[in-house]
């Protein structure tokens, strides 16, 4: 029998709310994301966070860096290169990996 683990995100566990947290302290002071607006950022944050596919790194307790990736499928891919957001259902969608985004 398959588990399948189902996406709550109005009811994240105490480590998604960590994850949210590091992941947001790191967005705001990138350059390139600072000055986006939250729903952009949420949009980035939660699918990885939801799905397991973050890693974020720290130095002394404080976070420095994060990777998320997807495992994209052919669209997914189109919309990437195209320079468009996913849908939430997308960053897990095909077998092909990507890194989505790299923050230090």
């Amino acid at each position: 029998m398959v588990v399948k683990k189902s996406i709550e995100p109005e009811f994240p566990s105490k480590d998604a709310i960590h994850l949210y947290g590091a992941l947001s302290f790191l967005y705001f002071r990138s350059p390139r994301h600072r000055d986006w607006p939250f729903h952009a950022i949420r949009r980035v944050i939660q699918p990885p966070i939801d799905l397991q596919q973050v890693k974020i790194f720290y130095q002394d307790g404080i976070p420095r860096g994060a990777v998320t990736w997807g495992l994209l499928n052919e669209d997914a891919e189109r919309r990437v290169m195209a320079n468009q957001m996913l849908e939430p259902a997308q960053w897990r969608s095909g077998k092909s990996f990507w890194l989505m985004d790299v923050l230090a």
